[in-house]
């Protein structure tokens, strides 16, 4: 199962996590991961979002991750995203791993390989 995105379209993928931090001093760790298969596209980008706003600098395209891949069509491929941010407070908050393919289409992958979210909290 794919799910189609068009060339420079950002998709914000179903893969979330809502956390709720124990204290506000904290820093929050995250982990993000998806499959992605390019068609046609020279390679992909991976952004996060934090309660449907950009986590600093993803909104823009090689911030977090990007994956060249050239020429070569129906290419699958693992977006990964590492970064931290402050907790800022003690309410729950989600975060939204999202998509977009560079140079042609790509599509999401529902069906096989890993779609994760991890936070770790680092205690103040």
């Amino acid at each position: 199962n794919y799910v189609s995105i068009a060339d420079a379209t950002y998709y914000d993928t179903p893969v979330t996590i809502t956390f709720t931090p124990k204290f506000a001093s904290s820093k929050l760790v995250i982990f993000a991961q998806c499959q992605t298969r390019s068609n046609g596209g020279y390679g992909f980008s991976g952004y996060l979002k934090r309660d449907g706003s950009y986590v600093n600098p993803s909104q823009q395209r090689n911030s977090l991750d990007f994956y060249y891949k050239g020429e070569t069509l129906n290419h699958h491929n693992e977006i990964r995203i590492f970064t931290s941010v402050s907790a800022n407070n003690t309410t729950a908050t989600t975060f939204t791993l999202g998509i977009t393919p560079y140079g042609g289409t790509g599509e999401f992958n529902y069906g096989w390989g890993s779609n994760y979210i991890q936070v770790w909290e680092i205690g103040a």
